[in-house]
């Protein structure tokens, strides 16, 4: 199952269409599920126009705007949904919010909680980042186990991880970009950036800066079949990771053979045993995650 969402943006005046594609064998969306996909258009709608607004500010015409994003197809582990003070840590966290319908929001976790320990690990200054890191790979068939500061009550809470698949969506802004070569035809091949790897194997998103040279504002492309030269940054926001302005080789260049009708997804490789190396860029690398076969043609219409 995939879903699109197509959104051309012209100035102020934008139009929307949302296409939900599904297998004909599988049954269609629950009436729930329906009124929430069709909750999207007005909130998309609402977050374009102010882009519009702020293009047309600094003298961008809307009719010249791209961008675009793909998130693959994943089977997301449960969070805890909750936003912690991650400053203060001698006596835990403090919570901040909690995102409602999460399994914080089921645990009755309230914002100004305090969470004291997290899977039988007290929470000080020294072993914040390690409860953290257990946060980050909860793993599915696994027990949560966390005890908190609740009105003055102290709780014992235990929660089931469970997990659930969620459906490749793109999301496109305007016309995509097509890079050829001198080649007549109108084969290509798809490149993708992935918006959220799986960082239990320490991949991190990057985005598509340069190709062949060429300095692109898009990070899904349509490229003709051949070797490209393709420069890329790097988003890695490991807990373990820290960043200093101005020494840091976060732009990196990865060669790639594109296939006809071939989708291939970029990540930023995360090297835990080397973050410190940061003006050598030895941190990390850019890699390709998968690839797949997706018609593509140059002359597709989108």
């Amino acid at each position: 199952m995939k879903a699109h969402i197509i959104l051309p943006i012209f100035l102020l005046c934008i139009a929307i269409s949302t296409v939900v594609l599904a297998d004909q064998s599988e049954q269609s969306y629950t009436q729930e599920s329906q009124q929430l996909l069709e909750q999207l258009q007005p909130h998309i709608k609402e977050t374009l126009r102010k882009i519009a607004t702020i293009e047309n500010e600094v003298g961008r015409q809307g009719e010249h705007y791209f961008y675009s994003m793909t998130v693959a197809a994943t089977h997301e582990v449960q969070s805890l949904g909750v936003v912690l003070d991650k400053q203060k840590k001698q006596v835990g966290f403090k919570v901040l919010s909690v995102t409602p319908g999460s399994l914080a929001d089921k645990l009755q976790i309230s914002a100004g909680d305090i969470i004291s320990t997290i899977n039988d690990i007290e929470i000080t200054e020294s072993t914040a980042i390690k409860a953290l890191h257990d946060l980050q790979i909860l793993t599915a068939g696994e027990q949560l186990k966390m005890s908190t500061l609740h009105a003055g009550v102290y709780r014992e809470l235990i929660a089931d991880i469970t997990k659930t698949h969620i459906p490749e969506f793109s999301l496109q802004i305007g016309t995509p970009t097509n890079i050829t070569t001198t080649q007549s035809n109108t084969q290509c091949g798809e490149v993708f950036v992935a918006n959220s790897p799986p960082v239990t194997k320490d991949f991190y998103p990057v985005s598509v800066q340069k190709v062949d040279g060429k300095n692109v504002h898009a990070n899904n492309l349509r490229l003709s079949p051949g070797i490209h030269t393709l420069e890329l940054k790097e988003y890695i926001t490991d807990t373990a990771f820290t960043r200093r302005r101005g020494e840091m080789k976060n732009r990196k260049k990865l060669e790639i053979n594109v296939l006809p009708n071939t989708r291939i997804y970029l990540v930023a490789k995360f090297n835990r045993a080397k973050r410190s190396r940061l003006t050598t860029g030895e941190y990390w690398q850019p890699v390709i995650w998968k690839q797949s076969q997706r018609s593509c043609n140059l002359e597709d219409v989108l």
